[in-house]
């Protein structure tokens, strides 16, 4: 077979490059505030592209689980669950 598979390897996000750094050696049970990142609770769209990122991100850092909860200043709160 030859080719390449579509939607596969792409560079991932200015997001997600940040959290895999700030993510890097946070043991289970911890997380970070990103205080920089401000998202109304009526933008689910903006919000769910937060969490993609996040996620992404935790994931290239070697986390298995993340946990992103928003704060009531509307700041995404990231947890290392597993």
């Amino acid at each position: 077979m030859a080719g390449k598979v579509p939607g596969r390897g792409r560079k991932p996000s200015d997001l997600a490059t940040q959290v895999a750094t700030d993510a890097k050696g946070c043991p289970v049970g911890k997380g970070f505030l990103m205080g920089k990142i401000t998202v109304r609770p009526e933008d689910k769209a903006e919000r769910g592209r937060i969490r993609s990122g996040i996620t992404t991100g935790a994931k290239m850092a070697g986390w298995s689980k993340v946990s992103v909860s928003w704060t009531t200043d509307n700041h995404p709160l990231v947890v290392r669950t597993a």
